[in-house]
């Protein structure tokens, strides 16, 4: 029987296991990298129910990626040894309050608003 949190144990574990392959791969690059963690629908690979399958996408970039949602970004920084930052842009942000003022009546956007200032997110 699967426990909780099993699955994301796995994926994870995969994950940071591909990271630290792309960091040792790179070693020669004497500037600071970027390693990209995407995972997408594939529609052209189904399941056995029918359902879509996720394709993974784990790579090194030599120049920052842009901000796109559902990614994970992690900085590597080759001459302290060190993964410096990770970026994670979640699949539900970034939102653009401001356009939905129309669509909302009485005080909901004030209470939604009130904890977001617009430099929170880049819309690219």
């Amino acid at each position: 029987m699967q426990t909780l949190g099993e699955t994301r144990e796995a994926v994870l574990d995969r994950d940071m296991d591909e990271v630290e392959r792309l960091i040792n791969k790179n070693k020669a690059w004497k500037q600071p990298f970027y390693i990209v963690i995407a995972y997408k629908q594939n529609f052209s690979i189904v399941g056995p129910g029918g359902e879509a399958c996720v394709k993974r996408h784990v790579r090194a970039y030599p120049a920052p990626p842009a901000d796109l949602m559902g990614t994970i970004v992690i900085t590597y920084n080759p001459s302290s040894s060190s993964i410096t930052d990770w970026k994670v842009n979640p699949h539900d942000v970034p939102i653009d309050y401001e356009a939905l003022a129309p669509y909302i009546k009485g005080e909901g956007l004030r209470s939604v608003r009130s904890n977001v200032r617009a430099s929170d997110y880049r819309y690219t």
